[in-house]
């Protein structure tokens, strides 16, 4: 049997109902919230950035440029957050070992 995770399915146990009943899974099925997009881009403090992808609803925390966002879950595909004060650029963030080591030669 092959079932295919339905649109704002949450985590859970599986069930499979049968002419013979229902049976359920005794632990649960995780479901992966995945980011397929954001907009805009780029930003400044204070920009409102809008996130969609799947099984956004269980979201606990956005954190934007290493500092935590405030944030609302608009849907189960949808998060608005809002770059905090404090926030770096991508490239403010990004540690490249090799590159760090070459610049103390």
């Amino acid at each position: 049997m092959t079932a295919t995770v339905p649109t704002g399915a949450k985590t859970g146990t599986v069930t499979v109902t049968t002419s013979a009943g229902t049976l359920s899974s005794d632990r649960n099925f995780q479901v992966t919230p995945q980011v397929k997009s954001f907009s805009p881009a780029s930003g400044v403090v204070g920009t409102s950035v809008t996130i969609t992808g799947v099984s956004l609803a269980q979201t606990m925390g956005v954190t934007i440029g290493g500092k935590a966002a405030s944030f609302s879950v608009n849907s189960d595909t949808q998060v608005t957050a809002k770059v905090a004060a404090g926030a770096k650029n991508g490239s403010d963030q990004h540690h490249d070992s090799w590159r760090d080591r070459e610049q103390q030669r």
